[in-house]
């Protein structure tokens, strides 16, 4: 599992945003300015397996300004990876985050 600093999961070579749809749409309109040109993704399963299986697709996919997660499978594939990180990590606190909801 690739959870990296800057807020992003890798599911199958798709880097995607910890995110959840209402805090996607607020992240789009507070940046819309600073993102003008650029393009937004909202992955789900399919485009996830197709990236997978296309690697032009997953540039695609990967040099988006954002792709966020589109759909209950994904966000509970990234969730329980995010679990898994923690529960392999040892912490002081015991903490529960929800990464989407």
């Amino acid at each position: 599992m690739d959870m990296n600093k800057s807020g992003f999961c890798n599911v199958f070579g798709v880097n995607v945003a910890i995110s959840n749809m209402d805090r996607a749409v607020q992240d789009i309109k507070d940046n819309i300015k600073s993102i003008k040109g650029q393009y937004v993704c909202f992955t789900n399963v399919h485009t996830i397996v197709t990236a997978h299986e296309n690697p032009k697709y997953a540039m695609v996919q990967n040099e988006a300004y954002k792709a966020f997660p589109d759909g209950r499978p994904v966000s509970l594939y990234m969730n329980k990876l995010f679990k898994s990180s923690i529960m392999s990590t040892k912490t002081k606190e015991n903490t529960e985050l929800t990464v989407l909801s």
